[in-house]
Parts: C-alpha cells; structure tokens; sequence
C-alpha cells in the first residue's frame, strides 16, 4: 500500500492514542504524558522516541504491512524508551542498556532492540487497514 488517505491516517492515530492511554494505565501506573504520536517513512526503524520533539514515531510499513499486535508491541516497546527517558531520567546509559530492559521485563514488553516483534496468529493479529475499515 502506498500513501495513506489523510481519513485513514487520523483513523490510526486515534487508535494507537487510545492504545498508548490503555497501555499507559496499565503498564505505566499514568506515569507518561502522552507525546505527539506520528507514522513516519523511516526505512530502518519499526519505531522511536524522540526526546527533544517528545515524538513517538512509527513506521507507516510496520502499521500497514504488519499484523496489529506487531503495531503495538512496537508501541510498547518505544513507550519503556519514553518511561526511561522521562520518568526514570536515565540518560548515561545505551538506549537498550539494563534500565530499559529491566523496565521492559517488569512490564512484560518486548525489549529486543533488532527484527519485529514476535508476530502472532492470534485473533488480534489482524491487518491494522482491516481492523480500522472492518
């Protein structure tokens, strides 16, 4: 799939805010402060946090091309960085270092810093394009 209509493209950003506020409440005890959410055309990265735009970014390819657990293992994933980086404060170690896996395990997240996350065949592994439009 090419480029996004700009009705799907907000249609998927209220969905993955409304999946950042769940998984906020539930792995994060309310401690984040939602950033901006955005999909970008990065070819070498699945997702990213960005500390100085506070910008939580994914892959359009990740959103489109993946099943939806993939989507927010990733989501998950790039919200231990932002739990790390802004409530933690740890800023001297690597990105993927003890505290952000130590972070990730206490929250069941995937911490593997390469590849895609583990994808499922489970009901919630559909096409995120099927999920919206169905």
């Amino acid at each position: 799939m090419s480029e996004l209509s700009c009705d799907l493209e907000a249609a998927l950003i209220r969905e993955l805010r409304r999946h950042y506020a769940m998984e906020n409440d539930l792995r994060f005890a309310k401690r984040l402060i939602q950033p901006v959410l955005a999909l970008t055309d990065a070819p070498r990265r699945l997702g990213q946090w960005v500390r100085i735009t506070r910008r939580l970014e994914l892959s359009r390819t990740l959103v489109l091309e993946r099943p939806w657990l993939e989507v927010t293992s990733v989501l998950e994933h790039e919200m231990a960085h932002q739990y790390v980086d802004e409530v933690l404060g740890v800023t001297d170690e690597t990105a993927h270092g003890e505290t952000f896996r130590r972070v990730c395990e206490e929250r069941g997240i995937d911490a593997r810093a390469a590849g895609a996350p583990v994808p499922s065949d489970g009901p919630d592994g559909d096409r995120v394009v099927d999920r919206i439009l169905g």
